[in-house]
């Protein structure tokens, strides 16, 4: 603040960000995953299980194979009546697995980091 004349009543800090190349998770369909992302965020006020009920048809058919919304929730260790706000990374990362489980016949347990 020393260097302006009448110095500021405000300090400012720089923030330096680094960008990576990919996401810090192991992701094996990053198209499932945003899709995910994108219909959970699409009505904040909605719980993650109705958003994924109202998702675009694409989406909410994988779903639906998967057994519904509301099972593919409890596989993946995510309470139905939660928010997408406060997923994590990983509950995100978990619930896409627990789908593409689902559609490459694999048995639909929990799905811990495999890579």
């Amino acid at each position: 603040p020393s260097s302006f004349r009448p110095p500021p009543k405000v300090w400012s800090t720089v923030v330096r960000l680094r960008v990576r190349p990919r996401t810090a998770v192991n992701v094996r369909d990053e198209a499932l995953l945003w899709r995910l992302v994108s219909a959970g965020f699409a009505q904040r006020r909605k719980t993650i299980s109705n958003n994924l009920r109202s998702a675009p048809e694409l989406l909410r058919l994988r779903v639906e194979e998967a057994g519904g919304a509301n099972r593919v929730l409890e596989i993946a260790g995510i309470d139905s009546q939660r928010r997408a706000e406060t997923l994590t990374v990983e509950d995100w990362v978990g619930l896409s697995r627990t789908i593409e489980n689902a559609s490459t016949g694999k048995p639909l347990t929990k799905v811990v980091d495999d890579e």
